[in-house]
């Protein structure tokens, strides 16, 4: 649980050739703020020859949360990365809305020391974007998913699209060695659901292996 006043920081490197796989044991659980703000800094560094793989369960943004997320990725020459966040407003499932605060969210990523993807969000409890058909959409969950190595071939583009070729809420979109992945929903567990399949997809091309779901998640 991340309360009002919380700072926290925490910073991975993935060694050359190194192969890495973090999630988390639960949700990351965002209280009120009473006020007062509540940050987390992740910063990522993967080296040469190194795979990462960032696969954390969602954040659950409570009612009156002043909630700052960041996450800086630094992926050096023949690395990958892979990594996804969800964020839920709210607590739907037990009739809780998310009717005061703001969650403030920021990613960069660069390869080679170039940036290859800059994000930066402000979603306030009464902002239009949350209604807004090319936002939210009236959803009060999202997510992101994104791969950073080399070129994205056609065909493993395709059978991503392919997996999300029903979900009328997410998306894939290429740009050279960047693949991500959008979703929008009011269940996140069927936007990991979806997210899983992806990453079932794309692991077999990035990383040589077959995707074997971590056994916490189970848990």
């Amino acid at each position: 649980g991340i309360a009002g006043g919380d700072e926290l920081s925490l910073d991975i490197s993935a060694g050359a050739h190194a192969l890495a796989q973090l999630t988390t044991p639960g949700a990351g659980k965002w209280y009120r703020g009473f006020g007062r703000e509540a940050h987390q800094a992740l910063r990522i560094s993967v080296e040469d020859g190194a795979l990462c793989e960032w696969l954390p369960q969602e954040n659950i943004v409570f009612d009156g949360a002043l909630a700052h997320m960041s996450l800086d990725v630094e992926v050096a020459r023949n690395a990958v990365f892979c990594g996804w966040d969800f964020t839920c407003l709210g607590r739907p499932s037990s009739g809780d809305a998310f009717r005061s605060g703001t969650v403030r969210q920021r990613t960069a990523i660069n390869q080679n020391g170039k940036a290859v993807f800059r994000e930066q969000a402000v979603i306030g409890a009464d902002d239009v974007v949350r209604a807004a058909p090319s936002a939210l959409g009236g959803n009060c969950a999202y997510g992101s998913m994104m791969v950073v190595g080399e070129a994205i071939p056609d065909e493993v583009l395709a059978a991503a699209r392919d997996v999300i070729d029903e979900a009328q809420t997410a998306g894939v979109t290429r740009m050279e060695t960047l693949l991500i992945a959008r979703w929008v929903g009011n269940n996140v567990e069927a936007g990991r659901d979806l997210f899983t399949r992806i990453w079932s997809v794309l692991r077999p091309w990035y990383a040589g292996r077959e995707a074997v779901m971590p056994r916490i998640w189970a848990t």
